[in-house]
């Protein structure tokens, strides 16, 4: 995919949502404000808008409505998935070397946050087609999320959107800097970090086998050897 097709002629305006300007980006998950009996919450919401052009790009006319849709067309279209996570200026990279966004994107991407006054990607699970059989799961994480003295409320957001990223995908890539990797608390006990999910809703899961694992995942243009720590992408 090359960005300077798609690019050429936009011109981005201040304070508008950043995911309209990346062609082949569709915002499925989104972390936003809502009030609650205490003030402002945190909640993760499905993207209905992206949902429904995404759904009306792969099947035209699949997504009449949020309870008019076509699932037997939708599920007849294989989608090969794969997870993207870690720090946002590594992310961003990673679509700039691999021309899904020009360098102005770029730019944006990297000082991403509401309150610099510019366009930004809100913190959420997004998907990129990268071509008609291969999409990249990302999860956009609230800056600062990684750091050492973030807040609790946001390391419950970037595990909760996590979780997400795990259930729709069966292989992530993770991307992290030496500077992230030093405020990791390696010696955390599990009841540290579940102590802040008693309020919420537990559900449970079951995973059942459906077929055999292949070690690597291989789509025209776009290859991935999972048999090793470091992934390499080739076009």
């Amino acid at each position: 995919m090359n960005a300077d097709i798609f690019y050429s002629d936009i011109q981005i305006d201040y304070d508008k949502d950043l995911c309209e300007y990346i062609p082949g980006l569709y915002r499925l998950l989104e972390l936003c404000k809502d009030d609650g009996s205490n003030g402002l919450v945190d909640k993760i919401i499905i993207s209905k808008n992206f949902l429904r052009k995404l759904c009306n790009d792969m099947v035209p006319l699949s997504f009449k409505s949020i309870s008019d849709i076509n699932f037997t067309k939708l599920n007849s279209i294989s989608l090969r998935l794969i997870g993207c996570y870690g720090n946002h200026t590594l992310i961003a990279k990673l679509l700039l070397n691999k021309n899904i966004i020009n360098k102005k994107i770029f730019d944006l991407l990297v000082v991403s946050q509401p309150s610099m006054g510019k366009s930004y990607l809100r913190p959420g699970i997004y998907l990129s087609l990268v071509n008609p059989g291969l999409g990249l799961i990302i999860h956009w994480p609230e800056i600062g999320c990684y750091e050492e003295n973030t807040s609790s409320q946001r390391k419950k957001n970037m595990t909760c959107l996590h979780r997400y990223l795990t259930k729709l995908t069966d292989h992530q890539l993770c991307f992290m800097s030496d500077k992230d990797l030093e405020s990791f608390d390696w010696n955390m006990e599990d009841s540290d970090i579940d102590s802040d999910d008693n309020d919420d809703t537990c559900y449970d899961f079951e995973v059942k086998k459906s077929q055999e694992e292949q070690e690597d995942l291989e789509d025209s243009k776009f290859i991935l050897d999972l048999r090793y720590k470091h992934f390499n992408f080739t076009y």
